[in-house]
């Protein structure tokens, strides 16, 4: 069983819904044994200011968690961020990890030069131009985790969102890219909410996550919910995927990413 839901979202992104609390109840009520808050970090600079919150609200991110620990002592509830990758995010994120008790960074990439990798098809339809997006989106991948700030890599290729014509230079670009995450001893996250967008699909792909598999890369689960009932959604689906490529890593539950930061027992 999946028991824990790593990568949920708060109000103060500006573009999810509801109160805190109704996450952890509909976890509660979901059979879930601990959940983690994973809002977009903010930063110092003016990194895409729309989609996360500003930098003096992140004590109140910090104290909401907190608090929610005492309320729900039945289910353990971590304090994590969402990260960005883009040049010259390390001062920011490394500020937050300092001063505040983050256990856990998901990285990812949302916005190259201002374009959100998931639009960009939309209106430039030069197939060499949107070739050279797709392998510079993995390149900033890549970069993030050689940064060695991450812990685990979100919704891996999401890039196809919108580029499903370049489903072999993705998963050739994947392939290289756990590379670096073996070498980072990094986990990856098998996210659900494709299923719920545009490509139907849950990030990665089950060929990119047979990769994973075979390079005995940790996979954790999250549902990347904006709405207390998108916790744990599709979960069943995504143990059925994992079960199927053969997902076991050094013993350990899919359904601790905590456990990936202990000694296999």
């Amino acid at each position: 069983m999946i028991l824990a839901d790593y990568h949920i979202h708060t109000t103060l992104c500006r573009h999810a819904e509801g109160e805190m609390e109704a996450y952890v109840r509909a976890a509660r009520r979901n059979g879930l044994k601990e959940i983690g808050f994973s809002d977009h970090a903010p930063v110092l600079d003016q990194y895409d200011p729309v989609h996360r919150m500003a930098w003096e609200e992140f004590p109140v991110y910090v104290d909401a968690v907190l608090k929610l620990r005492e309320t729900y002592p039945d289910i353990t509830i971590r304090l994590g961020v969402e990260a960005d990758y883009y040049p010259g995010f390390e001062h920011s994120l490394e500020t937050l990890l300092r001063r505040y008790p983050v256990e856990y960074v998901i990285g990812s990439v949302h916005f190259m030069d201002g374009e959100a990798v998931f639009r960009r098809g939309d209106t430039f339809p030069d197939p060499k131009e949107n070739e050279a997006f797709v392998r510079k989106y993995f390149d900033r991948l890549t970069r993030g985790v050689q940064s060695g700030l991450f812990d685990v890599l979100a919704h891996t290729d999401v890039i196809k969102w919108d580029f499903p014509d370049f489903g072999e230079l993705i998963e050739a670009s994947a392939a290289r890219l756990f590379e670096s995450v073996v070498r980072a001893g990094m986990a990856i996250e098998l996210n659900t909410s494709g299923l719920r967008k545009k490509p139907r699909e849950m990030y990665p792909s089950f060929r990119i996550l047979e990769m994973a598999c075979r390079s005995r890369i940790p996979v954790v689960p999250g549902s990347d919910a904006h709405r207390p009932e998108e916790v744990a959604a599709d979960f069943k689906k995504a143990m059925d995927l994992l079960n199927t490529c053969g997902h076991l890593v050094s013993g350990r539950s899919a359904g601790n990413l905590m456990a990936f930061h202990q000694p296999p027992e």
